[in-house]
């Protein structure tokens, strides 16, 4: 005779679920992830994550949106730290923090750039663009403080930004102080593409 399943009694299951999904994916990566081995973890019967996700995907385009919505977080905190400084400034503290959220969740950084670009669901809203700070750009623009459009440089910054990440995951660059490596690109983009510097 077999075993009823174990009823439903989380009391907050979608968190649980995504900051389960998370740790999972921090020690093996999005193909080890289920929602019935989470609802096992949990100690829920294996039908109530479907209460909150329809599938795997649908779990996983939620840790991703959640993911975009942190390195939005370390934007704004970014910012904090230059309040009241130039443009450069401020980049240079965003890529710095951003820079360290991907060396720090690295499995995290790559679900996201796959959500981003699967066509699954529309890309995060235009203030969790994250380490492209396309806001602070767009607003330098229109100062005139640019010689190069707001996306080129965007472009350039996330590009430049994304290449350290990789290398120093990638063991590369063991050897490099990685907030100088950051800051050094982009005083560099911003000598190349500045038409003023506050």
């Amino acid at each position: 005779m077999s075993s009823a399943p174990t009823p439903y009694h989380h009391g907050d299951l979608r968190s649980a679920l995504l900051d389960a999904a998370e740790q999972s994916l921090r020690q093996g990566g999005a193909a080890d992830i289920s929602l019935r081995g989470l609802a096992r973890e949990l100690g829920v019967s294996h039908a109530a994550p479907r209460r909150h996700f329809a599938d795997k995907q649908e779990l996983l385009d939620a840790v991703a949106e959640l993911g975009w919505s942190r390195v939005d977080e370390e934007m704004r905190a970014a910012d904090l730290t230059v309040d009241g400084q130039d443009l450069q400034a401020h980049l240079i503290a965003r890529g710095i923090r951003y820079v360290r959220f991907a060396i720090d969740n690295p499995a995290l950084i790559e679900l996201m750039f796959a959500y981003k670009t699967s066509g699954r669901r529309p890309p995060p809203p235009p203030n969790a663009v994250g380490p492209s700070s396309i806001d602070l750009l767009v607003v330098a623009r229109r100062r005139g403080e640019l010689a190069v459009s707001s996306g080129q440089l965007a472009r350039a910054v996330w590009a430049q930004l994304q290449g350290i990440a990789a290398l120093a995951i990638g063991g590369f660059i063991p050897d490099v102080d990685l907030d100088a490596a950051v800051a050094s690109g982009i005083e560099q983009l911003m000598v190349n593409t500045a038409t003023t510097l506050a």
